[in-house]
């Protein structure tokens, strides 16, 4: 399979060398980021010279050269190249990231990266971090191809590339191939896409590509064969927020299915105040999807269940009130659960901005256990003052507190924080208190108790934008211990890019 994908790309780029050919670039693109900052430090423990080196050097190279064929075939083919200069590295490294051929007929596009869209979540998908990048992209390479006057998608990955066309690794025709097709289709009342895939990998596991940024070890490419086909349905005009989504397949004699819909419609009642209402239902019915292991990772539990709910939103000026609710029903054991709350958003004062929910944690219990989080924080400026603070209610982890645990509110539920700077001319004076810490992801993970904060007191005096004459003084991570204080004084010279 190796063999005749690149049989085709050769002849693609062969034909295009009689071709007219049109480059754009190259183009350099050079960054230096971070800061530096140096000098004296004279602290408790003596005088001693500091450092701080955050700077990086980044140099990017890259041109596309598009060659058009005789201009009655109406053909073009593109190529995204491109390079960087390493630290270390004495040569310019060059790559093909991407080519391109369209004509009348179709568009094919090649990249030399993993695949990390989705075709179906079913059999053929990837999940995406918060920033939109797939965790963990499939395979090493694909290509893609648009078929014009059918309005059809076909794709190849291949899982594992081997580098020599010659190759001899195995004998199997079917090995680390990935094929899949789509097709849509607008209909009246919404979009109907219908997929299919064929695969031939390792039985049981997902196939996955380090380099590109995945987050945990692939598996050796297999040649057990698979196959699975679906459906996603986005319902528009009478059956806008609708959605239906299903898909069947097997692999090594092992079947597996999945099912899944969900219905929503704000339906607003009043404009002053705004007044919404939003009924919600959503069911579905999984069984042994794991035996696709090309999976979206969010589709590869069993976990089948039916619920549904009403939501109200009100809303008037810059204060905000929502009630919400979801009655879920699980089919493996006939269970039901429940969750509810209510949630109260004030933005009217500066200094005072209130965020309050109550909430029924999801169990079999109807009213029981509730939880609550809430929040009081602002901020304000007057001439060369600044102030800003907030007290919040939240177990580690920020999670909501239990109620029958709120009797430890002061010892390990209540995080605060309390800042003042004073600027004059080229001084700037601070002073801050809190009583926690938070882990890289922005979730508490020390809450002391409220009579056992930190707090730091500064003073920085700038010459110029450069040098930095200051002064510091706190009990930083000795939680209450007021006696505990770091000091020093500090020359620095610092810049930014």
């Amino acid at each position: 399979m190796k063999k005749l994908l690149a049989v085709m790309l050769i002849t693609v780029f062969a034909v295009a060398a009689f071709a007219g050919i049109t480059a754009t670039g190259p183009s350099l693109t050079t960054a230096i980021e971070g800061s530096a900052t140096f000098g004296l430090i004279f602290d408790e423990t003596g005088l001693d010279l500091y450092l701080n080196n955050g700077i990086q050097y980044q140099a990017y190279w890259g041109f596309s050269v598009s060659i058009d064929a005789v201009a009655s075939d109406n053909a073009t083919l593109t190529l995204a190249l491109g390079g960087s200069m390493q630290e270390g590295s004495d040569y310019v490294g060059a790559s093909l990231y991407s080519a391109t051929y369209e004509d009348n007929l179709l568009k094919a596009y090649y990249n030399n990266g993993a695949y990390g869209d989705t075709l179906n979540k079913y059999f053929l998908g990837n999940q995406l971090d918060g920033d939109g990048n797939p965790t963990e992209a499939l395979g090493t390479r694909y290509l893609t191809v648009n078929l014009k006057d059918l309005n059809a998608d076909l794709l190849y990955i291949t899982l594992d590339n081997k580098e020599s066309k010659h190759s001899t690794e195995t004998g199997e025709m079917l090995w680390a191939d990935v094929f899949g097709a789509k097709k849509s289709l607008d209909v009246s009342v919404g979009t109907l896409n219908l997929s299919a895939a064929m695969w031939a990998a390792e039985a049981g596991s997902r196939n996955i590509d380090v380099d590109a940024g995945a987050t945990s070890t692939p598996t050796t490419a297999g040649t057990t064969i698979g196959y699975a086909a679906g459906f996603e349905f986005a319902g528009a005009n009478d059956l806008d927020g609708l959605t239906v989504n299903g898909a069947y397949g097997m692999m090594a004699k092992n079947s597996g299915m999945g099912f899944d819909a969900s219905y929503s419609k704000d339906i607003n009642l009043t404009s002053a105040p705004t007044m919404t209402v939003t009924p919600h239902v959503s069911m579905k019915y999984r069984k042994d999807v794991a035996n696709l292991p090309l999976a979206h990772q969010d589709y590869t539990s069993d976990a089948s269940c039916a619920n549904g709910g009403v939501d109200f939103k009100a809303e008037m000026n810059k204060t905000t009130l929502e009630v919400y609710d979801t009655v879920t029903y699980a089919m493996a054991d006939s269970s039901l659960s429940y969750k509810y709350g209510v949630k109260l958003t004030d933005t009217t004062v500066d200094l005072a901005n209130v965020y309050v929910n109550v909430e029924k944690t999801d169990g079999s219990e109807a009213a029981t256990p509730f939880t609550f989080t809430a929040k009081l924080n602002g901020s304000t400026t007057m001439d060369n003052l600044s102030f800003d603070y907030f007290v919040q209610v939240m177990d580690l982890g920020n999670a909501n507190v239990a109620f029958d645990a709120l009797s430890d509110l002061t010892k390990k539920y209540m995080a605060y924080e309390a800042n003042l700077t004073y600027t004059m001319d080229k001084v700037e004076m601070t002073a801050s208190v809190y009583n926690y810490a938070k882990d890289s992801d922005g979730n508490y993970s020390v809450i002391s108790e409220v009579s056992k904060p930190v707090y730091e007191l500064g003073v920085n005096y700038k010459p110029n934008s450069i040098l930095t004459l200051g002064g510091h003084l706190g009990n930083e991570s000795n939680w209450g211990d007021f006696a505990a204080i770091h000091w020093y004084l500090s020359a620095f010279a610092s810049y930014s890019f």
